[in-house]
């Protein structure tokens, strides 16, 4: 049961995410300045998972479930549960390799749009803009449109990114990339990135914010 232990705690490890195989050493995720009492226990379960690691490098997992089986009723309760599943998923399929702060800084830029006049006002409405349009690039946030059904392939990764989304649902301050409402990997340089004041550089994002309009007041 060890081996199936160590499954259900390894919250994020890219390699796993990516192909349901536990790494042969330990990979702790560090929560950096993330102290709120409901991701309290992330941690700790990082720890049980790179202990009990090496007793299970060498299994298979095969567990590969639909986005619409898995419920976050029992981590949703006070947050509307339409925008807590769209969250979630953003936070899952675009950063579940990332660390708890990459995880929450690619939410921000979420709620950050959806505070943005040029940007839909609801969370669902910023992750699935562009989507249905036939443009395989056409989305603001790629797992929309890359032609893929939604499919979990680590169902710790996915409740730990439920829990990261609520705490932002719930109002927990937005402090991680000053405002940004764009990103990208490092890995690649898009034009836009030209036109954007960097704000922070989290894991492997880079993160961005509209520049500031300085008006004069000169007649």
């Amino acid at each position: 049961m060890a081996e199936r232990t160590a499954f259900r705690t390894l919250s994020t490890d890219r390699n796993f995410a990516r192909t349901g195989r536990l790494p042969a050493g330990p990979g702790p995720v560090s929560t950096g300045e993330i102290s709120d009492p409901d991701l309290a226990g992330l941690g700790e379960e990082d720890a049980r998972a790179s202990e009990l690691a090496a007793l299970a490098r060498e299994m298979n997992v095969d567990e590969v479930v639909s986005v619409s089986n898995i419920s976050l009723e029992s981590i949703g309760a006070g947050v509307d549960g339409r925008s807590l599943q769209c969250l979630t998923e953003a936070i899952y399929f675009e950063a579940r390799g990332e660390s708890t702060r990459g995880q929450f800084a690619v939410a921000e830029v979420v709620l950050n749009r959806v505070d943005s006049h040029k940007y839909p006002n609801s969370v669902c409405g910023v992750v699935t803009q562009g989507a249905g349009k036939g443009k395989r690039h056409g989305c603001q946030f790629s797992y929309a449109c890359d032609g893929k059904k939604e499919r979990v392939v680590n169902r710790a990764a996915f409740v730990k990114a439920a829990k990261i989304a609520k705490v932002l649902l719930s109002g927990r301050p937005r402090v991680l990339t000053a405002g940004a409402t764009h990103f990208h990997t490092t890995n690649v340089r898009p034009g836009w990135s030209k036109r954007l004041t960097r704000t922070v550089r989290i894991g492997e994002h880079v993160f961005y914010r509209y520049p500031t309009q300085v008006t004069s007041n000169d007649s």
